[in-house]
């Protein structure tokens, strides 16, 4: 049987306006991992299950980026010890992720770095042995959920990752 990983959290989704695109959902500047003044939306009440030795998000946000991507993506990333590289991204990277928000489940599949202009990164904070990954997912699902995202900018929602 197949570990599960799980992840929450209530998110207040923002804005974030940039020269060449617009993002809608959170980024966080915690690990100097953006700058003050470029963050947007709100993150809070983090769960993770211990398995999947996550410490925080530092970005969910449905990115819409014409320099990179004809079509939209939800764009995940995840900071944890970098003690744990290996088995965070072997999770991450390689199980089907659900994302259910107000009950409605989306199926956004497995990351593919190959697929659809994605390209994974990795980098380990400069002040702590932190690690972050980023995952992105496209497709007709990613865009409904971004929809979702959009339409609710300023008002709370509830996520529930699964990874399976």
């Amino acid at each position: 049987m197949s570990e599960t990983y799980k992840l929450s959290f209530n998110l207040t989704p923002g804005i974030g306006k940039f020269t060449y695109k617009e993002d809608w959902g959170y980024l966080s500047d915690k690990e100097n991992f953006t700058e003050p003044y470029l963050t947007y939306g709100v993150l809070t009440d983090f769960n993770a299950s211990s398995n999947t030795r996550l410490d925080d998000v530092l970005m969910f946000s449905f990115e819409i980026d014409p320099t990179y991507s004809p079509v939209g993506n939800i764009t995940l990333v995840v900071l944890f010890n970098a003690e744990n590289f290996i088995h965070v991204i072997d999770w991450l990277h390689e199980k089907n992720l659900t994302v259910t928000v107000n009950g409605i489940n989306y199926d956004l599949g497995i990351f593919n770095p190959e697929d659809n202009y994605a390209k994974k990164s990795f980098s380990i904070s400069d002040n702590s042995r932190k690690a972050m990954d980023a995952v992105l997912y496209y497709g007709d699902v990613a865009e409904k959920l971004g929809e979702l995202i959009q339409k609710n900018v300023g008002k709370p929602l509830k996520f529930e990752l699964c990874w399976k």
